[in-house]
């Protein structure tokens, strides 16, 4: 994987990779993805605004932020994460 996103100019292939699951039915979505999102580059289309420019580098900001070490933590399961409350039975 760091090899793929080391590349300076990674393949329609590395980001089926890199972002998509690795079964049939992923790297097909994933290609007609990619030529889709091509299709429309190449039509062009309208510019990105400075005002939406700047909400996506607050947003990578305030995300990127976020240590490590609580991204790992909060991803790992937790015996209370998730779980259904109890069942109070009544006979």
């Amino acid at each position: 994987m760091r090899a793929v996103m080391a590349k300076p100019e990674p393949t329609a292939d590395d980001l089926v990779y890199l972002f998509l699951p690795e079964t049939d039915t992923g790297r097909t979505a994933g290609r007609a993805y990619l030529a889709r999102v091509s299709a429309r580059l190449a039509a062009g289309g309208p510019a990105v605004s400075a005002a939406a420019a700047r909400g996506q580098i607050t947003a990578i900001d305030k995300n990127a932020s976020v240590p490590v070490d609580r991204v790992v933590a909060d991803l790992k399961p937790s015996p209370t994460r998730f779980s259904a409350p109890p069942v109070s039975r009544t006979s």
